[in-house]
């Protein structure tokens, strides 16, 4: 039985290892996570910046990441500064504001991508 468990346990550990995805973002970023949920954003491999569940994210030349994240709560878009390394979190409209103001595109659900975009083939494409 006790080898069974183990068996379980290696198969169980083998499968998260296989399942983990990781795609660069732009600067330094990459969107990670495992199959059949969403991503979070870490700068590089191993430095998470973003923890909660990234449904969407979008790109701007000028240095910006933003998106949004699972959980419905009313902060729950970000805006991150790719050379500050600093986020932002705010609501809808003022995120969809201040992007508009920095000179990048409206939150656009055509723009964004996730962990299941890009393993249907789509690549990430700043404006």
């Amino acid at each position: 039985m006790k080898k069974l468990f183990y068996a379980v346990a290696v198969f169980g550990i083998a499968i998260l290892v296989m399942s983990w995805s990781s795609y660069r973002l732009m600067s330094g970023y990459r969107l990670q996570g495992f199959y059949g949920h969403h991503g979070w954003i870490f700068y590089g491999y191993t430095n998470p910046v973003i923890t909660k569940e990234v449904m969407g994210v979008q790109g701007c030349a000028k240095g910006y990441l933003y998106g949004w994240t699972a959980g419905g709560d009313d902060l729950g878009n970000f805006l991150l500064n790719t050379s500050s390394k600093s986020v932002e979190w705010m609501q809808y409209r003022e995120l969809n504001n201040t992007v508009k103001r920095l000179g990048c595109s409206a939150l656009d659900l055509n723009k964004q991508i996730n962990l299941a975009s890009f393993r249907m083939g789509y690549a990430f494409l700043p404006d």
